[in-house]
């Protein structure tokens, strides 16, 4: 544990004082162990997201694969999917993802998918079906008196129903 003390400073887009992170973590292995791998388009620059809160947890988007790591690259672990989850034609086609810590949010092409201990479940099919997310973004308030998460999932069909046009799924940590 680390506390951040004194002047108010930017830690990982977060603006924190006298902040405790938890620098020491378990390590995670998120999705199987077995399967394939998801990757970014060819040519494309990779994507590297950092967990705010805990600054040892990392997620990097490569060409080769989507790598994990939760004690600051001394392990590091690829996230596999399960085969008959993702079709073929979208395997090279990650778009974007988003850490909630201890899980991932994974964009690939308009499709969303939920990375957690173990698991890799389509959530966009199971949640909200027939809606293509053209993004995500994740985040994070890191302080104990108020320990919140938001996730936003942006999406392109017109729904007025809604207050905005943005579907935000709240996630207490704890």
């Amino acid at each position: 544990m680390a506390t951040i003390v004194g002047k108010v400073v930017a830690f990982h887009d977060c603006f924190v004082q006298d902040t405790p992170f938890n620098i020491a973590q378990p390590i995670y292995i998120l999705g199987p162990k077995t399967g394939i791998s998801v990757t970014l388009p060819a040519d494309s620059e990779l994507i590297i997201e950092w967990c705010a809160c805990y600054p040892r947890t990392v997620v990097i988007v490569t060409v080769d694969g989507i790598f994990h790591t939760s004690n600051g690259f001394l392990n590091i672990v690829e996230l596999k999917f399960p085969p008959s989850l993702i079709p073929s034609t979208m395997i090279h086609k990650v778009k974007n993802v988003g850490i909630v810590f201890p899980n991932v949010y994974i964009l690939i092409e308009n499709s969303l998918y939920l990375a957690s201990i173990g698991q890799v479940i389509n959530i966009g099919e199971l949640y909200f079906p027939h809606v293509d997310f053209i993004g995500i973004e994740a985040a994070t308030w890191c302080s104990e008196a108020y320990p919140y998460f938001t996730v936003t999932f942006y999406h392109e069909r017109d729904y007025s129903e809604l207050p905005d046009y943005r579907t935000q799924v709240a996630l207490s940590q704890g």
